[in-house]
């Protein structure tokens, strides 16, 4: 009786303990399904409507093409690994868009809980909420590419690490190297999240004794890491093979793609990233736009708008910065973590004059997001933060609903106009192709050949000249021109066809124009 009564007081303190440990859990997810029903709402509407563009074809061609080489995909093979399952559901847009969706419910979900463990639960909710609105989350999460696993990995790393550094517990380290190794594997520039966390560890003094078990787990990265790189990526095999045959590379051509004067790398590219992360690439100038004219021109039109954004984004971001005092820890933590990916990459695209695009630092909206959730909660009345929050969900709608509805903002539409191509041409006809050809052949199955206007081999031949061999023999031509300016920015090729030839017809399209000609003797 005696030894009964004395265990009871443990056994009812355990039983309260399950008790508030299942009632916390009922209490987050109360929270964080309603948020999660609303991303997958917005990201799985109209996700069929646009075709595949070239990224995504891209990525169908690496796991149909050649899926024993997945592995070497220099980008980081996993999410080829994980398409390469998951395309046997099916080859339709929404299948293969849906494996990005689910990624991305993940996200949102790491995102709840990192959220809670840096700030404070009435931050995580609003950052929660704000990353799952996020149109650039749901851009990418409409996409056949590796953007919402490259979240879900740099989420679970950082988490891991946070955990890592305050429990100080074997499985805690074990689970940051893995993911670690789980987020270089999604995409390479991810090992610029070990550098956050070096230098994050090397500047907190109470921190800094951390670093020995930190340092031993990223050398057993960096070595499987190495690994890969050397056996399984085309750069060292490249880089090797220009130094046997005493090549000066210039351009980078053979080791990095999409080198020259299309990617020549700007400073304008810093505030575009951040502007990017608040609204997507659906309000203001679209990225068509600003490819086409690299001027301040299109941005004279959003004038209005652009400020509007300024002054709401920097109220917020600076509001953050003061609220994060609080957080003194997590202020350095996401300060780093928001500002060493971009500048390393930008530094990295311009020293190599390689291409540099929002998606490569993509790993830094989760930051950004929890910058701008730090911000709204920093004001005491509740009121206050409604309507911020409230202000930066209209914004993220109207962009949403450009998105969805605005042609301007659409993906090059591939699709209608390789079935326009397949009901008008006719044998005799010929297809000239200028600028992104890879997605076109996709939808397009006639038998009219397609020309890519980019692998014409010029060799200093005047363009009216090689437009008349590529037409020699032929009754019409028909002109795609689909992403132009990477290899036509002045128009030259559609204006020598309007001077020899007569225009019969013309069909726009979303990020598509198709003209037709018939040949003139």
């Amino acid at each position: 009786f005696q030894a009964s009564h004395d265990s009871a007081p443990g056994l009812m303190a355990g039983e309260l303990k399950n008790w508030s440990e299942d009632s916390r859990w009922r209490q987050h997810l109360q929270i964080l399904l309603p948020i999660l029903a609303v991303y997958l709402v917005l990201a799985l509407y109209g996700i069929g409507r646009q075709g595949l563009w070239e990224d995504e074809y891209n990525s169908v061609w690496r796991v149909t093409a050649s899926p024993n080489a997945i592995w070497k995909d220099g980008h980081g093979f996993l999410y080829f690994a994980l398409l390469s399952l998951w395309i046997q559901l099916g080859t339709s847009e929404l299948v293969l868009r849906s494996l990005s969706v689910l990624l991305g419910a993940v996200a949102v979900c790491l995102m709840y809980a990192l959220g809670s463990t840096l700030l404070n639960r009435r931050a995580a909710v609003f950052g929660t909420i704000l990353f799952a609105t996020s149109p650039f989350l749901i851009w990418y999460s409409q996409e056949a590419r590796y953007i919402t696993l490259m979240l879900v990995s740099t989420l679970l790393a950082m988490y891991a690490f946070e955990r890592a550094i305050s429990q100080q517990r074997l499985r805690w380290w074990l689970a940051s190297a893995a993911a670690t190794l789980l987020a270089v594997f999604s995409f390479l520039s991810t090992l610029l999240l070990p550098v956050v966390q070096g230098l994050y560890l090397l500047w907190s003094p109470s921190r800094r004794p951390l670093l020995r078990k930190w340092i031993f787990c990223q050398v057993v990265v960096f070595a499987l890491f190495a690994w890969w790189f050397v056996n399984g990526t085309h750069f060292l095999p490249a880089l090797m093979k220009a130094r046997e045959q005493g090549q000066q590379i210039v351009s980078n051509a053979e080791v990095f793609p999409f080198t020259g004067d299309f990617n020549t790398v700007r400073p304008e590219v810093i505030p575009y990233t951040f502007f990017s992360f608040s609204v997507g690439f659906s309000l203001g100038p679209s990225p068509r736009e600003l490819h086409a004219d690299r001027s301040v021109a299109p941005l004279v039109a959003y004038a209005p708008v652009l400020v509007l954004l300024l002054i709401v984004y920097g109220t917020v971001l600076f509001s953050g910065w003061l609220a994060l005092r609080r957080w003194r820890d997590s202020r350095m933590l996401l300060l780093l973590w928001v500002t060493v990916p971009i500048l390393c990459v930008f530094g990295i695209a311009k020293m190599l004059n390689i291409f540099y695009d929002v998606r490569y630092v993509a790993m830094v909206l989760p930051a950004y997001v929890l910058f701008l959730a730090a911000g709204i909660v920093r004001f005491r009345k509740v009121g206050i933060q409604l309507l911020l929050l409230g202000a930066i969900l209209a914004i993220h709608g109207v962009a949403l609903a450009n998105y969805y509805f605005n042609p301007r903002y659409a993906r090059e539409d591939t699709r209608a106009s390789g079935q326009l191509l397949e009901s008008a041409v006719r044998p005799g006809d010929v297809i000239l192709v200028v600028g992104s050809s890879s997605s076109l052949p996709h939808y397009y199955k006639g038998s009219v050949p397609l020309v890519d206007f980019g692998t014409l081999d010029r060799a200093g031949q005047p363009l009216t000249e090689l437009l008349r061999e590529v037409s020699a023999k032929r009754d019409r031509i028909w002109l795609v021109q689909i992403r132009p300016w990477q290899v036509d920015r002045a128009g030259e090729v559609k204006a020598a066809l309007d001077d020899a030839h007569n225009l019969f017809e013309q069909e726009h399209f979303p990020g598509v124009d198709v003209y037709g000609y018939k040949i003139s003797e």
